[in-house]
């Protein structure tokens, strides 16, 4: 059973995630979304908030072959811990691809039996990020289902729409 990784803060989780995803199950029998904590950046939402709304909205499209986990600690650990050989990654642009490629070289040194497999943004997600949710969503007038799930924003608009206000 070919196994791979897909991880990510999801900060929340967006469309161009999902996509993703999605095309990585026609790809791999199985497919882990991982929400993973990165003490490089700032969270919106807590890291149980993250792993239970990325949950919910991988659970409401009914996809049997893709799970949701969530870990603190390496990727690479996790992958290794649970014999996963593919993680794959996302690029939007190539900024994105540059940053990969630098990971890809450290974890191919690392643990050469783990393939890092890149799948580009669909054109319709190209800009399509977390930080911009974020950022939009502290005005309550923006309808933001072009990048992210209704769920997701009506989540985030209950949650924090009076405090960033």
């Amino acid at each position: 059973m070919r196994v791979a990784l897909f991880p990510g803060s999801f900060d929340p989780i967006t469309w161009g995630h999902i996509d993703l995803v999605k095309r990585a199950s026609l790809i791999f029998d199985k497919v882990i979304v991982l929400v993973a904590n990165n003490s490089a950046k700032s969270y919106l939402l807590s890291d149980i908030e993250r792993y239970e709304l990325t949950f919910e909205v991988i659970a409401s499209l009914g996809w049997s072959r893709i799970f949701v986990d969530r870990y603190d600690g390496i990727i690479l650990d996790y992958a290794l811990k649970n014999n996963i050989g593919f993680i794959v990654r996302g690029v939007r642009a190539f900024h994105d691809f540059e940053f990969e490629f630098e990971r890809y070289v450290v974890n191919n040194k690392l643990s050469p039996s783990i393939d890092i497999v890149f799948l580009p943004s669909s054109d319709k997600y190209l800009f399509v990020r977390s930080d911009l949710v974020k950022e939009l969503i502290k005005n309550k007038n923006f309808d933001l289902s072009s990048f992210i799930p209704d769920l997701v924003q009506k989540k985030l608009k209950s949650k924090f729409i009076d405090k960033l206000s």
